[in-house]
């Protein structure tokens, strides 16, 4: 399955070279897919108002069910959502650290969210 989310990044972004797939199993036999691509690929992969992850999101379910299997997907790029927290909290925030702790309170959140209802992330 890998491959097949690996392919799909790939025709999606600017740099498919810069696309990695990484997969790792979650205690309840869930296959977790993370796709790490290129800062500036980060929001053609999301799409806008995250059409083009969903999209994927529901291909990547739809061949893990043929399988009998459960897979999640994931844009995961730690310094493209550090780049988005500093522009969304940049404006009300008075210097860097602020900016910081905002960005790091959001990926926390987003992080305990995926492991509360790994359905709905």
């Amino acid at each position: 399955m890998e491959d097949l989310l690996e392919f799909l990044a790939r025709a999606l972004v600017d740099n498919p070279d810069e696309v990695k797939v990484e997969g790792f199993d979650e205690d309840d036999g869930t296959i977790m897919l993370e796709i790490h691509c290129a800062d500036g690929d980060v929001g053609k992969m999301i799409g806008r108002g995250g059409r083009t992850i969903s999209s994927v999101r529901t291909i990547m379910r739809a061949v893990a069910s043929r399988q009998d299997e459960r897979v999640l997907v994931d844009v995961g790029n730690e310094k493209a959502l550090f780049t988005i927290g500093n522009f969304l909290y940049g404006r009300w925030a008075r210097g860097w650290m602020l900016a910081g702790i905002f960005t790091a309170a959001a990926i926390t959140l987003a992080w305990v969210l995926r492991r509360l209802w790994p359905g709905r992330a």
